[in-house]
């Protein structure tokens, strides 16, 4: 991502681990299924949160491993993970920008 100084180091983790998952898994882009696979680990903020809502999380993580099932794998001398997916870039940069018009850094409370 070209603004990482705009996201706290929270967020620069879990971008750094979803690129770990795509590496371990051999695919190129880093989707935002990669990001929400490390987001609904045990201890991470947003498992919580969905289970305060009433989130099967054990059901919703089958259902990212299934999309990241689907995802193609790469071989050959290829690096992976090392490019974000339109859609994981646009997301990332959606949230950049909501974080901006929010009255406090929101990103902040999830270090």
């Amino acid at each position: 991502m070209n603004n990482e100084n705009n996201l706290t180091s929270a967020v620069q983790d879990a971008l750094g681990q979803a690129q770990q998952i795509a590496i371990n898994r051999h695919q190129q882009e880093i989707e935002i299924a990669h990001l929400f696979k490390f987001l609904v680990q045990p201890g991470q903020l947003v498992t919580d949160i969905y289970k305060k809502a009433g989130v099967e999380v054990t059901a919703f993580e089958a259902k990212i491993d299934e999309v990241l099932d689907k995802l193609p794998e790469v071989s050959g001398s290829v690096q992976y993970g090392q490019s974000f997916s339109l859609k994981c870039y646009s997301y990332c940069g959606m949230l950049t920008k909501l974080n901006k018009n929010l009255p406090m850094n929101t990103f902040h409370l999830i270090r």
